[in-house]
């Protein structure tokens, strides 16, 4: 198998837990999410799914990694998503179900940062 350099490499995906994501991406417990669905421990039920991907911005700039986090509920149903976006700012997406796992609501929030500024934040929602 040849070697890969570690510049030829474009995505990766990590499995689990949330261990190794760095800060900045952490769950925000909000009003959509149902708290009665919440694990104890965000890592209790997340063997093997994925909890996290980072993709390479092709640039001629330094490396850029946009970065996506994935959080679920004690039944595995994807309950908010962080994601950077190209703007230097992220997006994040709560879900809220009911008993049966029918989704519910679904709220954004978009949040657009530069040179480390908060520039605009805003909240949508929708209801399913």
């Amino acid at each position: 198998m040849p070697e890969i350099a570690e510049e030829d490499i474009l995505t990766v995906t990590y499995y689990d837990n949330y261990e190794l994501i760095p800060q900045g991406y952490e769950f925000v417990s909000n009003s959509t999410i149902n708290q009665e669905h919440l694990p104890d421990n965000l890592s209790q039920y997340t063997k093997g799914q994925i909890t996290a991907t980072k993709t390479k911005v092709l640039s001629n700039q330094e490396d850029i990694w946009l970065w996506s986090v994935i959080y679920y509920d004690k039944y595995l149903r994807v309950i908010q998503t962080i994601t950077d976006n190209h703007l230097e700012g992220y997006d994040r997406i709560s879900n809220n179900y009911n008993f049966v796992g029918d989704l519910l609501e679904t709220k954004q929030g978009l949040c657009l940062i530069m040179n480390k500024k908060l520039l605009f934040m805003r909240n949508l929602r929708m209801i399913v």
